[in-house]
């Protein structure tokens, strides 16, 4: 049995394609690899009608579409497979970075360990606390001044005003 018996065959009841041939099949790799027809033409020596006759016809149309699924399984086994090996190399990574984010907690400058020992915190489920400071400033200002002051201040913090206190002079 030669190589072209066992290639896909459909029966068409037109003039089209019922078997492809050996350079039907370069044809439909280089469609499949994104080479447009009359370049396929060009490439192949062959007249560009020729070349869109051949993928109309129903036998390169399945050939075509059975081609495109077997590229798409191989290319999601080939991601599948890069996303495995990925996870399994950065799981065996994790215990070495968590080692060295340990050990910047012993580090001689304060920032990298604040740095680190918030990153641990953050990294094991503790929620950040922001930090607040309390600052206190003395103005002495006129009625209206004061006035203007209390009104900007409910407007820049609706939720949460800053709190004034007047003192008597």
């Amino acid at each position: 049995m030669t190589q072209m018996d066992i290639r896909p065959t459909i029966i068409s009841h037109n003039k089209s394609l019922q078997r492809l041939q050996d350079r039907h099949h370069r044809i439909l790799e280089m469609t499949l690899d994104g080479v447009c027809p009359v370049d396929i033409a060009t490439s192949l020596g062959m007249d560009r009608k020729s070349i869109f006759r051949i993928l109309r016809s129903p036998a390169a149309q399945h050939e075509l579409s059975r081609r495109r699924e077997e590229r798409a399984s191989r290319q999601d086994e080939v991601a599948f497979t890069r996303e495995t090996n990925a996870r399994i190399e950065l799981d065996a990574a994790s215990g070495k970075a968590a080692k060295t984010q340990v050990s910047l907690l012993d580090s001689e400058d304060e920032k990298i360990k604040q740095k680190a020992a918030m990153d641990i915190l953050d990294r094991t489920g503790f929620a950040r606390v922001e930090r607040r400071e309390n600052v206190s400033a003395s103005i002495v200002l006129d009625e209206a001044g004061l006035a203007r002051l209390l009104e900007a201040n409910k407007s820049c913090f609706p939720n949460e005003p800053i709190e004034l206190t007047k003192k008597e002079a």
